[in-house]
């Protein structure tokens, strides 16, 4: 049976969480503007994505990690919990130790990424500063592992709202009266290392027998089996680690620093919408798990139709708002409107939001049902086809060009990797039914972007502030009242209204 109430609180919180997160990152993130200009904003965009490439070498542990904590959690066998936590923290010892020496070998070329920039901060001292943030930022962590395996995602998130909310007020103070950049870093490698030390309290308080831990090792088959599903996962880590930080690398290199700066703001919009979407499903991945071990395939298959369509449901809102309200949007929030892109970039960034999102759901299957080591070849060649389109693109169409590569890869793994390495060993389904579908669902966006695009200029009025919230509107409603009207006698559609039904009845 499905542990219905942990993920419905997990949900939930990760909800309340990333609504204080988005208003709190936008509110500091004028004032980071406001503050600082558009090249620091360069700088740091282009500075995440660097040290986001050192996440690398975590190699995907943490979740094989939590996968291998599943059972032994559910089951409280608290010798092997205690096993795979020492494991896991000898593991992370090493990492920090990896990152750390990576991080100071990229140092001495790191002026060749910035390229030429007038501001009188030292880049070596911003980017050792961004490296003891990622540092700090893997001390004590991995005792979170164990709760997300007990489904205790909302008690991480809770801390967290806690960490954002100081960080923020502390950063925006420290931007309006001083104006100064160290200060704010300093300040998040601070409360970085609050947060960990809070949660490391709060797993040892709750978790009393990890303190019990008498020198126990994993048996000799525990750790190869751990290890072969790490050989999956490290492919995955490097293929996401690429995808998701050579953007702002690439574009820096080839367009412009400030192109970064104003590129970046688009992308905190879809990053900030693509982590609340993630906290949402990923709540799912523990009673998944469950599901998949206690189910049959077609009941299995049967959820996975339901939360496909409740997937689409988000992802379809969310997209047509970036294409609709993001330009609105950042006129309001920033006041400035050479932070805007031209409609064409918005359109292809929207849909690469899109196709992202839309493998959210068979990866919640993916990771619930260890497939980590199957498609390990499928996901790198997956990083080097971005790598290469986006290269090769940037000089014919600059930030379009890079976005496009972004969606090159997404295709390559909806068309050739999900639907032969997930889709046919989890529901023992056609890989052909999940092509179409896919296909289908991006065609079904597009029409409700250029529908909803239409009745935003043909409902236009005068004032900012009414524009923003009309269009907000349109964007809630019309793609959902398509849908509906779409879907409405599939049994997923039936089953979701009725629960939602459910739910505003409780």
């Amino acid at each position: 049976m499905m542990r219905t109430k942990n993920s419905i609180i997990n949900i939930i919180a990760s909800i309340i969480a990333q609504a204080i997160t988005i208003l709190l990152g936008f509110i500091t993130q004028k004032v980071f503007i406001n503050s600082l200009g558009a090249e620091i904003l360069g700088i740091n965009g282009l500075f995440s994505n660097i040290i986001s490439m050192l996440a690398i070498a975590e190699l995907g542990i943490s979740t094989a990690v939590i996968y291998n904590l599943y059972k032994p959690v559910a089951e409280n066998d608290r010798e092997k919990i205690k096993k795979y936590m020492n494991f896991y923290k000898i593991c992370y010892r090493i990492i920090l130790l990896i990152i750390t020496f990576l991080g100071m070998m990229l140092l001495p070329f790191i002026k060749y990424f910035v390229g030429n920039v007038t501001t009188t901060y030292n880049i070596y001292i911003i980017y050792i500063l961004f490296l003891l943030d990622t540092i700090a930022s893997y001390t004590l962590t991995y005792k979170r592992s164990i709760l997300y395996a007990d489904q205790k995602n909302y008690i991480i998130n809770i801390i967290h709202i806690g960490y954002l909310t100081l960080l923020n007020m502390g950063q925006i103070f420290l931007l309006i009266r001083f104006k100064n950049y160290i200060a704010y870093l300093v300040l998040k490698i601070v409360m970085r290392l609050l947060e960990n030390i809070v949660i490391n309290i709060y797993v040892m308080r709750k978790y009393q027998y990890l303190k019990e831990y008498t020198g126990e090792q994993l048996s000799k088959q525990e750790k190869n089996s751990f290890f072969k599903e790490l050989k999956g996962l490290i492919f995955h880590k490097i293929s996401w680690t690429v995808i998701s930080g050579t953007d702002n690398i690439i574009i820096s290199k080839f367009v412009g620093i400030i192109s970064v700066g104003i590129y970046s703001n688009y992308t905190m919009i879809t990053n900030t919408l693509e982590q609340f979407m993630a906290q949402m499903f990923s709540a799912m991945t523990g009673s998944v798990g469950n599901l998949l071990a206690l189910e049959s395939k077609e009941k299995a298959y049967e959820i996975y139709k339901r939360t496909e369509l409740l997937q689409f449901i988000i992802y379809s809102t969310a997209t047509v708002g970036i294409f609709v309200v993001s330009k609105p949007f950042i006129e309001v929030w920033l006041g400035n409107k050479e932070f805007i892109l031209d409609y064409i970039t918005v359109f292809i960034l929207s849909l690469s939001f899109f196709i992202s999102g839309m493998r959210r759901n068979i990866c919640i299957f993916k990771d619930a049902s260890g497939i980590f080591y199957k498609d390990r070849f499928y996901s790198l060649a997956a990083a080097g086809i971005n790598i290469i389109f986006s290269i090769i693109l940037v000089k014919f169409y600059g930030i379009k060009g890079v976005i496009i590569g972004t969606i090159i890869c997404y295709l390559f793994l909806h068309i050739f990797s999900y639907p032969k390495n997930i889709y046919e060993t989890v529901f023992n389904r056609k890989k052909k039914e999940y092509i179409i579908e896919f296909f289908k669902y991006n065609c079904l966006v597009m029409l409700y972007m250029v529908i909803t695009f239409e009745a935003v200029k043909i409902t236009m009025v005068n004032n900012k502030i009414l524009e923003l919230i009309k269009d907000i509107i349109l964007v809630i409603v019309i793609p959902n009242i398509l849908t509906v009207s779409i879907f409405r006698k599939k049994d997923e559609m039936i089953y979701l209204k009725q629960l939602m039904y459910n739910i505003i009845k409780k």
